[in-house]
């Protein structure tokens, strides 16, 4: 995890980007941490603010027909946007994310499960129609209960 933001930054840890990696903050004596006063609880607080500010900036939620209202609303890049009733499976409601482009308008971006639910759909993907035909005209073999010293040899299905 790397933690970067421009508000709370010590310049003794800092990468290039001025990001700091979170195992140099340290929550026990606060001396990784400058610039927050309260010791190691208030810079725990602050830290998950921070956290918290940023999962929320780049995670919506939102039901279905609420999002059918926003026909305009570009999405931006990298953004999750979480349908909360996209589908329902056994009775409960299953949620459906689209990850945003910051070129398409959030309603016209695909579902994370939609080309996964097109590729299982088809049947010719894997198999062509030659293939199948093949493997259903193929010869069979078995033996009968009532005649167990005789092999019988089929195209029958049956």
């Amino acid at each position: 995890m790397i933690f970067n933001d421009a508000n709370y930054k010590d310049d003794n840890t800092l990468y290039k980007d001025g990001s700091t990696p979170a195992e140099l903050i340290n929550f026990s004596d606060n001396s990784q941490i400058t610039g927050i006063a309260g010791g190691s609880t208030a810079a725990s607080t602050v830290l998950l603010d921070i956290l918290e500010q940023k999962f929320n900036a780049l995670v919506q939620y939102d039901t279905t027909a609420n999002w059918a209202t926003k026909t305009t609303l570009v999405s931006k890049k990298g953004e999750i946007y979480v349908y909360s009733d996209h589908d329902t499976v056994d009775g409960h409601y299953v949620p459906g994310i689209k990850i945003g482009d910051g070129l398409a308008y959030v309603i016209d971006l695909p579902f994370l499960d939609e080309p996964l639910y097109e590729h299982i759909n088809d049947i010719t993907c894997h198999v062509s129609a030659a293939d199948r035909d093949l493997w259903n005209n193929k010869n069979r073999a078995y033996t009968d209960v009532n005649i167990p010293e005789t092999l019988i040899f089929t195209t029958d299905l049956e």
